[in-house]
């Protein structure tokens, strides 16, 4: 039996590509790394990450409350790539729980201030030194004031890579 396509609903990533082509690729070189997203939907941000920008034998760590809305089309277009991981529950729940040691990071769950607050905080403590973070959604005003309180949070142990409706930052140490 053949794999079908993925299939998808709706498509919120693929206009955001050209900057994760342009700014990302300089932080994986060659070894496989693991990749961790929160908020993944249908699945068509992780897929494009783990077959356009990742290293071959990358993982990628995918959390998320899965909604019943939308599971189904999560786990039909992902339960032939082993390398996806889905990771189900409430990201404050699911995030302590993690071994760190992720190589990067694309954050785009909840759009509410103090949950991207939490999201920021849980994911840096897992990240390696280095590591990019990616921010969804900065151009929405509670996302916005989160990130940038968060960014002053760390001082100089980050450093801002690109700015637009996504933010993408360096982990430094």
């Amino acid at each position: 039996m053949m794999n079908e396509p993925p299939r998808f609903t709706t498509d919120w990533f693929s206009n955001t590509t050209w900057a994760w082509e342009k700014y990302l690729p300089q932080f994986f070189r060659g070894s496989p790394v693991r990749w961790l997203e929160v908020g993944s939907y249908e699945g068509r941000s992780a897929l494009w990450t783990l077959n356009n920008l990742l290293p071959a034998g990358s993982t990628i760590t995918c959390v998320d409350h899965f909604d019943a809305d939308y599971e189904m089309t999560f786990d039909a277009n992902t339960r032939h790539i082993p390398a996806i991981v889905k990771a189900r529950g409430k990201s404050h729940v699911v995030l302590p729980g993690l071994a760190p040691g992720f190589a990067g990071a694309y954050i785009d769950g909840s759009h509410e201030a103090d949950d991207v607050t939490h999201d920021a905080r849980a994911v840096w403590q897992l990240l390696l030194p280095g590591a990019p973070l990616v921010f969804d959604d900065y151009g929405m005003p509670a996302v916005h004031a989160a990130v940038d309180g968060f960014i002053c949070e760390l001082g100089r142990s980050v450093a801002v890579v690109f700015v637009g409706y996504q933010l993408f930052l360096c982990k430094l140490s």
